[in-house]
């Protein structure tokens, strides 16, 4: 498959890192703050965040 948009289209590899990079590059655009992304992302909350902010951030 990417040997076939490499040579039609010359699309790089596009990986799942690079999907997620590009969604959190637009939320960041959009003003969505950085810890609801990691939560949209699937990311775990570090330090402080992690121990006392147990809210989902789903209204967000």
């Amino acid at each position: 498959m990417w040997n076939h948009l490499f040579e039609q289209y010359e699309m790089p590899k596009f990986l799942p890192d690079d999907a997620c990079r590009s969604i959190s590059t637009l939320f960041s655009e959009n003003s969505v703050a950085p810890h609801v992304t990691e939560k949209m992302l699937g990311q775990t909350m570090r330090g402080v965040m992690a121990v006392y902010n147990k809210l989902y951030w789903i209204k967000e």
